[in-house]
């Protein structure tokens, strides 16, 4: 029984170590045509698709593994928050993940919406060569000023977000 204990302290050890914490940082202005795009909600995601997370409880010298999630893995929202009156945003945040995280940028906006009641969905790959090793973003991704009257594919329209 306690070669078993070992064991599993050891594997939990070597699992919880292989845990990075990465973060971004996104900026961007957006327009709907010539107007600022103000007060449109932005949020910085870390696009999660499969069961890679294992959750493990430190406890003084000995890391326990409480959880292992087999289903599938939400996004995790890592910073949100709303454009400025002149269409201005800047998000950043951080996430400890097992593999390299896929941030994304999602943006609910009113612009061009016809008729539908929900608002359009963009999201936005971010490229990876902005993620920084550990808590604080040291680049910043700049979205530069977007027209939020294009129509990119395979957007959607999102009542819950």
């Amino acid at each position: 029984m306690k070669r078993y204990f070992a064991a599993l302290c050891v594997l939990s050890i070597g699992i919880s170590e292989g845990f990075r914490q990465q973060s971004i940082a996104v900026k961007g202005k957006l327009m709907c045509g010539t107007m600022p795009g103000a007060n449109i909600k932005v949020k910085l995601m870390d696009k999660d698709t499969g069961s890679e997370k294992l959750f493990c409880l430190k406890s003084f010298a000995w890391n326990y593994i409480v959880f292992f999630d087999a289903g599938l893995d939400p996004d995790d929202e890592m910073d949100s928050g709303y454009t400025d009156e002149h269409g201005e945003f800047s998000l950043s945040g951080d996430e400890t993940e097992l593999t390299t995280i896929d941030p994304q940028l999602k943006i609910y906006h009113e612009c061009n919406k016809g008729l539908n009641p929900c608002p359009r969905k963009w999201v936005i790959s971010v490229p990876d060569k902005y993620i920084t090793s550990g808590r604080i973003p040291t680049k910043t991704f700049d979205l530069g000023t977007v027209n939020l009257e294009v129509e990119l594919d395979g957007e959607t329209f999102d009542c819950v977000h």
